[in-house]
């Protein structure tokens, strides 16, 4: 996608949009949104490139991420998996948390715990496993055992993940230690949390479809489409719209009407 490459992940704090990508993390440039998003140069941040594959940024603004080292600064890319890092400075400079050299996490999702901590799902797709972290990453237990293309969880709900797969949704309401098909609903690609309130979600189906619920994925509402299948997916609020953001093969795109109409950040196909 131009000079980003494959985005594995796009996600939104104060105003600003990050794209996690096979070339480290960059800043988008928002302003054509004109909701009250920040007008900046779209350039990866830092002087990193590494392979950034799991991507999330907590409520506090904290970034965390998964993936492999940057070449140009470890050329033996060794340990080969980060584990876990994160980024106190908008994915500026980049510190280790946990599990470097064991784990590439090929997705994030953050919530607060009832106690206020930061909680952290992640998919380890070398165990196929959800791994479950109640202290920012610090320590970890072992949660079900799936393969799955995405997580979900909304912030409201710390305990519920949603997760997709090649057999349908499937529902945690044990904060990831079991999951349970949940029949009837699209065959949802990826999905992501609707912030505003508990049990809403965005997700997109292998049809381009975009659906839509309020009840922890029970039912669905049809609606817009893409153009193509996008390879990741995020909703923004923004200052008066909610956002479903993109990354298909027209480049970064956003909506506020659900795929009604459309808005480019960065042209390019993935």
């Amino acid at each position: 996608m131009n000079e980003l490459g494959h985005v594995h992940g796009l996600d939104a704090t104060h105003g600003r949009i990050f794209a996690a990508t096979h070339h480290g993390v960059w800043a988008i440039d928002a302003a054509k949104l004109e909701d009250g998003f920040a007008t900046e140069t779209t350039a990866r941040i830092g002087d990193g490139s590494q392979d950034t594959m799991g991507f999330t940024i907590a409520s506090s603004g904290v970034m965390f991420a998964s993936g492999h080292p940057d070449p140009g600064n470890n050329p033996q890319q060794l340990p080969a998996n980060l584990g876990l890092v994160q980024s106190l400075d908008a994915a500026q400079t980049w510190k280790p948390v946990s599990l470097a050299g064991d784990t590439d996490f090929h997705d994030l999702v953050t919530a607060a715990t009832s106690d206020a901590r930061v909680r952290i799902y992640g998919y380890d797709p070398g165990q196929q496993r959800v791994r479950i972290s109640d202290d920012g990453g610090h320590t970890w237990r072992d949660g079900a055992k799936l393969s799955l293309r995405k997580l979900a969880v909304n912030p409201n709900a710390p305990d519920t993940l949603l997760a997709t797969t090649q057999a349908g949704v499937q529902i945690s309401r044990d904060a990831g230690m079991t999951f349970s098909a949940m029949p009837g609903g699209p065959t949802l690609y990826l999905v992501a949390p609707v912030d505003a309130a508990a049990g809403q979600f965005i997700g997109v189906d292998i049809n381009k479809t975009i659906w839509a619920t309020t009840d922890d994925g029970y039912t669905w509402a049809r609606k817009g489409t893409f153009d193509s299948l996008p390879e990741s997916l995020a909703t923004v609020q923004g200052a008066s719209k909610l956002w479903i953001l993109g990354a298909d093969a027209r480049g970064i795109v956003a909506t506020a009407d659900h795929g009604a109409t459309w808005v480019t950040l960065i042209e390019g196909s993935p």
